[in-house]
């Protein structure tokens, strides 16, 4: 029994550290610059943002 509570108690605290590394600063999740820059890529491939903001996504990403 007492083990099954360490387990627990490990668990949640690796969550904790976890769920930490993922958040930024200002508690916004981060998100990776070459992520971003994909992403945006492929939104201008389908049209969905034009070169102008493309251009400003690169400019405020890199």
């Amino acid at each position: 029994m007492m083990l099954l509570i360490f387990l627990l108690i490990g668990y949640l605290v690796y969550l904790g550290i976890n769920t930490e590394n993922s958040i930024g600063i200002n508690g916004n999740q981060s998100v990776e610059s070459p992520k971003a820059l994909e992403i945006a890529k492929t939104r201008l491939a389908k049209g969905e943002l034009s070169f102008e903001e493309f251009e400003q996504i690169k400019k405020n990403v890199g």
